[in-house]
């Protein structure tokens, strides 16, 4: 197989690659400023807290930290998915995706560092404050002693370690595949990608799930549910299809990809983003009716929390997030109307940020004991180390993911079915 090549499409280099004059390569350098900037504004931030408070600053970094990162691993679900299935339709935007997967890395100068793994290290130094309950626990409370073998530093640590083994691992395979197939035009490439895909479907699904069990589920150690894997799951889907929007879309205002990207993949990234908005409000309403109607304690404290003391944010999720873009994605007009998609794709990014934060915040603030537990507000102690964070984290994120877009093919120039996917209508 490796001595077939595919037939070369007549695609104008000056529409698949960035121009080393194009604005997006200086932005590439303005995000990554922003992102150092931003991560020593929110280090700074940490000062204004005390020893007991500490878990605030803590809990923001990993709020920004889990935002962008559900974007990568969507990012990495939808080049899973793609080999997985043989899809056609999604070959010329599978390269976006592919980048945003590299979010994991960051190229500076000749050296690649493993972005995601080092932003992971603060919140390692803020395990023993944002872990409380079960890395200091108390030894008359049962239901923790009962979790002890799976909530202890130790295990925690090779899990950790095990999450980003697989995670680069895996992105780092079929990136490497997918770029070297643009000079080789290699079919075999293909089929190894293809090859691997069910077993990374399965270590992803795995890793995603459990990591969401040790970074927030277990913020709340005495709060536990069998489907919150999945719930993340939802949410970095609704983030991806997304963010891949928005990308074509930025790309093609900036002239590049010319008609290559077309209304009819649009449609279909709003097809997608439209179910998972269906899932994530499925997936979220079985969760709080299932542990409504069983009415145990430590079950329905984590929900009753969030209704009484943060009941703005949840109603806000319950309209924002699931009553509202139900309705304005059902129709088909809107998925092709590159406008109206785009403002649902910001919309949902932004209630996706809604929702990370309602998951991690009250948990924190319920740990500390603090007033905002009882009756949430902002003010700028609080709300200074969350956009830091989040300006830095995101800002790293756009420049790796800009670096990538700029040594490389915007889409998969030798792919054997890319002429499949530039034909694609919808039926």
């Amino acid at each position: 197989m490796s001595g077939h090549h595919t037939s070369e499409l007549p695609l104008a280099p000056e529409k698949i690659t960035l121009p080393a004059n194009h604005p997006w390569r200086r932005f590439a350098d303005l995000a990554l400023f922003a992102g150092l900037g931003g991560l020593a504004v929110g280090a700074l931030s940490a000062l204004m807290f005390d020893k007991k408070t500490i878990a605030v600053y803590y809990g923001s970094y990993m709020f920004a930290f889990l935002f962008f990162l559900s974007i990568i691993l969507g990012g990495m679900f939808f080049v899973l998915v793609h080999h997985a299935t043989r899809a056609a339709w999604s070959t010329v935007v599978r390269r976006l995706a592919e980048f945003v997967m590299g979010g994991l890395y960051l190229r500076v100068g000749g050296i690649v560092l493993p972005l995601m793994a080092l932003l992971f290290i603060p919140i390692l130094i803020g395990l023993p404050s944002l872990f409380h309950e079960w890395v200091h626990p108390d030894p008359k409370d049962v239901f923790l002693k009962a979790k002890a073998p799976y909530l202890n530093v130790n295990f925690f640590l090779i899990r950790v370690v095990f999450y980003f083994v697989v995670w680069y691992g895996l992105s780092w395979f079929y990136l490497k595949r997918s770029i070297a197939q643009d000079t080789t035009g290699d079919v075999a490439l293909s089929h190894q990608q293809r090859g691997l895909s069910p077993v990374g479907i399965v270590l992803f699904a795995m890793t995603v799930t459990f990591a969401s069990f040790d970074w927030i589920m277990s913020l709340a150690p005495h709060w536990f549910s069998t489907i919150f894997g999945v719930y993340f799951f939802a949410g970095a889907l609704i983030a991806i299809y997304s963010t891949l929007a928005l990308f074509g879309h930025g790309l093609r205002r900036t002239g590049l990809l010319g008609d290559l990207i077309t209304d009819e993949h649009y449609q279909d990234i709003g097809k997608l983003l439209f179910g998972f908005v269906v899932f994530w409000s499925y997936i979220g309403f079985s969760q709080y009716f299932l542990q409504w109607y069983g009415n145990i304690p430590e079950e329905t404290t984590w929900y009753a929390d969030r209704l009484k003391n943060w009941g703005g944010l949840t109603g806000l999720l319950v309209f924002g997030h699931f009553v509202l873009p139900f309705f304005f994605l059902m129709s088909r007009h809107i998925k092709r109307n590159a406008t109206a998609l785009m403002f649902a794709c910001v919309w949902m990014l932004v209630l996706h940020a809604v929702d990370l934060y309602w998951l991690i915040m009250p948990s924190v603030y319920h740990q500390i004991g603090h007033a905002m537990h009882k009756e949430f507000h902002f003010s700028v102690l609080h709300l200074l180390p969350v956009l830091a964070n989040f300006v830095g984290i995101g800002g790293l994120f756009i420049a790796s993911v800009l670096r990538w877009a700029g040594e490389n093919n915007l889409i998969p120039a030798k792919d054997p079915r890319l002429k499949e996917s530039l034909a694609f209508e919808n039926v």
